[in-house]
């Protein structure tokens, strides 16, 4: 997966950075744990410090000082957990076996109105508290940190997440329980799919600026680039890539890769355009003409002038100029890159790729219809999400894969744990989230190859070796288990973060090896060997 802020190598664990921090670990030790990618939590970020100061910030990345590519999620989970399930320790999953009749007796309260006024429930009762509603037109919540009260659309969570900047985004979409009966969840991925149409088109209008009637013209007009299918572009732009001039396909061998360290794209969509090369990060535009640009110079000016006042800088050479003395050009770029401020270019929506997610719950016909409505809107990925039977997740992603766009990734929401790693990446799974791996850490909680341990135990207390053996993390090249036991028992702020580290680094150095098992044709072999030796 290609971003402004560099590639991603498929399958991936995405570490959760909440609130733009992966607790308890700096930027530096995130990267060393093998982490590619980072996701935050929109609402968190909302409410804290808001995103009009991250967007001041110059973005998520500069602001929290992670150079690599990011996700923000939607909010649409946390409208969830602070609605009917607040207070009810209700999650993602429930066990297939779990009887639900007593939870749903304490959910009776989820059709009477929210409690927005965080007023107290009589006898100390907070189940009832609920502090959000759903309704068609978005969510109503109250402020975990001082009450306030707010609302969220899908325009608005695409509008927040464009200030936030990050590189994959998100569209809103209502989360319910996983004890909700059919008629429930149906409705739930309705409204999600209705909900997916408007954030595509606000997420389009933040991505293309209207210009004034006199700068659009009749040929490319707004209104046209509004019936032009952004699939058909990216068609287009795929024939570009295979089919280069010999001037392209020069300064593309010299931009390609970590150019200068920025990140470059070629034919690529920019509103109703494709431009030849585009570094989203600074905003920099460059574009190689041949002999036919000279029939075209008004034709040319419109799009600079769409592209600049997009936030673009425009840069053109003629082919001879390239074919002729491509370290000439290479260095004129160079300069330019220099002069432009990072991220300052381009910024919000014009750099982002939207994901729509699929919904569905325990039901098949649900998830297929969701991932066949979803699957048909112009998003540039998809987001796997809702409530899974703990013992069926498997199968749940299976229907949706079955339908799921294969050309586009799927970034399964909310899952991380070793099994399921495995079984979703064997299901067609591209990128995974969860916060579990440092939120267990904090716990003293550790992954091994034979299953999780904890360190607090009393027979870590003087067991001088690493967590594991062979594990090449930093906390295992450097402290022993008694050390790290210790610092749990001390409550040593340490503690946190070594746990952290392993953990991370578990999951990624799984993750590498599964790359490289599938490039070997051996993933079945791994999958059998790494569940024949892990515990749950």
């Amino acid at each position: 997966m290609s971003t402004p802020h560099g590639d991603i190598l498929t399958p991936a664990f995405v570490a959760v950075g909440t609130k733009g921090t992966v607790k308890s670990l700096t930027p530096e030790e995130i990267r060393e744990a093998g982490s590619q990618v980072v996701l935050a939590n929109t609402y968190h970020l909302y409410l804290q410090p808001g995103d009009k100061i991250i967007k001041e910030a110059g973005g998520l990345h500069k602001f929290m000082n992670w150079g690599g590519p990011t996700f923000t999620d939607s909010g649409g989970f946390q409208a969830f957990s602070l609605g009917v399930a607040y207070g009810n320790g209700i999650g993602k999953f429930i066990a297939a076996n779990e009887p639900d009749q007593e939870i749903m007796e304490r959910l009776k309260e989820e059709n009477k109105p929210a409690r927005l006024d965080n007023e107290s429930v009589s006898g100390g009762e907070k189940l009832a508290e609920r502090k959000s509603k759903v309704t068609e037109e978005g969510v109503e919540f109250v402020s975990v940190l001082d009450g306030s009260k707010h609302f969220m659309s899908p325009e608005d969570s695409i509008r927040i997440q464009n200030d936030i900047g990050a590189d994959m985004i998100f569209a809103l979409d209502e989360f319910t329980s996983p004890h909700a009966d059919h008629a429930k969840i149906k409705a739930t991925i309705e409204r999600t799919e209705r909900w997916a149409k408007r954030c595509l088109e606000a997420h389009k209008k933040g991505l293309t600026p209207d210009p004034s009637p006199k700068e659009r013209g009749d040929r490319f007009g707004w209104d046209t680039a509004i019936k032009l299918k952004f699939r058909n572009l990216q068609e287009q732009a795929l024939l570009f890539r295979k089919n280069p001039t010999e001037a392209e396909k020069i300064l593309w061998e010299r931009l390609r890769g970590n150019f200068n360290g920025l990140h470059f794209r070629r034919q690529h969509v920019v509103g109703h355009f494709i431009v030849d090369f585009v570094c989203l990060a600074n905003g920099l535009v460059i574009e190689v003409d041949g002999d036919i640009h000279d029939d075209q110079v008004e034709r040319d000016q419109e799009r600079t002038n769409f592209l600049e006042q997009s936030g673009f800088k425009v840069v053109r050479f003629r082919n001879e100029e390239v074919l002729n003395n491509v370290d000439v050009v290479i260095k004129q770029i160079i300069g330019i890159l220099k002069a432009l401020p990072l991220g300052e270019g381009l910024g919000g929506a014009s750099s982002q790729a939207l994901f729509g997610i699929v919904q569905g719950g325990r039901h098949e016909d649900l998830r297929k219809q969701s991932a066949k409505s979803i699957g048909n809107m112009d998003f540039d990925g998809f987001g796997i999400g809702g409530t899974f039977v703990k013992e069926d997740m498997a199968t749940a992603v299976h229907w949706v894969n079955e339908v799921l766009p294969e050309e586009k990734p799927r970034h399964l929401l909310g899952v991380g744990e070793p099994v399921d790693l495995i079984l979703g990446v064997e299901e067609g799974c591209d990128t995974f989230d969860c916060v579990a791996p440092t939120r267990i850490a904090r716990n003293g909680t550790l992954y091994t190859r034979n299953g999780k341990i904890n360190i607090t135990n009393a027979k870590y207390s003087n067991f001088f070796e690493p967590i594991e053996k062979g594990c090449g993390c930093y906390t295992c090249k450097n402290y022993t288990c008694a050390y790290v036991s210790h610092l749990f028992r001390a409550k040593e702020m340490l503690a946190a973060t070594l746990a952290s580290i392993h953990n991370l680094y578990f999951l990624n150095n799984l993750m590498t090896e599964i790359r490289q098992s599938i490039l070997d044709g051996k993933f079945t072999e791994l999958k059998e060997e790494f569940l024949g030796k892990y515990k749950s």
